[in-house]
């Protein structure tokens, strides 16, 4: 499988039409299904399912620098503010991989949950899994300083995403329920901020922190000013001013 490398500025043409040109395609593992990029270094790591493999890439040289063999089937990568420590958690094992980004080595492997997302708070002390099923689902909150399992928080089944904001909130989507929960993550108490006509999976954040966005279908008109359309995104609140928080 591949993976493309986007830049919206590598060339005029993709500067006069602002929007994002491919600049190279990179050859990586057998269902590649989730990424991560260290914001001070060009570095990525890419989860490759089918091959239980991590790939390293360098992302100003266009080319995989390193394929680590895991001992589970990465479903979700994160990496710390450093970029030098990379936790992947997946299916087949319940466990939480640490990968060494410098020495490309398996320096960890962290008992909790098989797991569909990961998150990384800012310290780099706390890894929070989602650990979905079609039964039950909980979130499971990592210590990385002892390398231990702190918690397990009941979320419900079909739920999805694992996004934590600069306030420390983690973001979550209820599938079934059509709904965007948060966890204080000093608590580990779980309200729904928003609500929506149809049912989504992911969330994403701005890097300010205060506009969430989501991909759902078109919007009703009873669905007022919290949703507007952004080409195939949609902006669903400003977390920060949500008077449901």
């Amino acid at each position: 499988m591949k993976t493309a490398i986007y830049s919206p500025e590598a060339q005029t043409a993709g500067k006069l039409l602002n929007k994002p040109i491919v600049i190279g395609v990179i050859e990586v593992g057998h269902e590649p299904n989730s990424l991560a990029l260290a914001v001070q270094d060009s570095v990525a790591c890419v989860c490759n399912t089918q091959d239980s493999t991590l790939s390293l890439i360098d992302t100003a040289a266009i080319r995989v620098s390193a394929v680590i063999a895991l001992p589970i089937q990465p479903l979700a990568v994160a990496l710390d503010r450093t970029g030098t420590r990379a936790y992947v958690t997946g299916l087949g094992k319940p466990l939480v991989v640490v990968v060494d980004i410098p020495t490309r080595k398996i320096v960890g492997e962290i008992p909790a949950s098989e797991g569909y997302a990961i998150a990384v708070d800012a310290e780099g002390e706390r890894v929070y899994i989602n650990a979905n099923s079609r039964s039950h689902g909980q979130i499971c909150v990592i210590d990385t300083v002892t390398d231990r399992l702190l918690d397990r928080i009941d979320t419900g089944p079909f739920i999805s995403a694992s996004v934590l904001g600069h306030d420390a909130r983690l973001f979550v989507c209820d599938y079934l329920h059509h709904e965007l929960k948060v966890m204080n993550t000093e608590t580990g108490n779980i309200t729904t901020v928003l609500s929506l006509p149809d049912p989504f999976e992911e969330f994403a954040l701005d890097r300010t922190g205060a506009t969430g966005m989501c991909p759902t279908a078109q919007p009703k008109a009873s669905s007022r000013r919290l949703i507007c359309r952004i080409t195939t995104w949609w902006i669903c609140c400003r977390p920060r001013h949500c008077p449901m928080v």
